[in-house]
């Protein structure tokens, strides 16, 4: 998960937290992130790393990668699974 720890590394420059803290929250987002495409995570992570998207919280990276698959793709994508069983 090279993308979550690009933009992992963002927040690090801009928060107080420890070096233990930091570790732990890079896990937490890898398990939030699991479900999603890795393509639209690392979007998500280079529009932090060139800094056009700002927020120091988990839920505004998954913002970003859910606004970088784009509309009903993953519904879509459960739909199709579901035909091809």
């Amino acid at each position: 998960m090279e993308a979550i720890q690009i933009a992992m590394s963002e927040l690090r420059y801009r928060s107080k937290a420890s070096e233990e803290q930091h570790t732990l929250n890079l896990k937490v987002w890898m398990n939030a992130c699991q479900q999603f495409p890795i393509w639209a995570i690392q979007k998500a992570a280079d529009w932090w790393s060139k800094g056009a998207r700002d927020g120091d919280e988990l839920g505004h990276f998954l913002g970003d990668v859910r606004l970088a698959i784009g509309h009903s793709v993953l519904s879509r994508q459960r739909h199709l699974q579901l035909l091809n069983q």
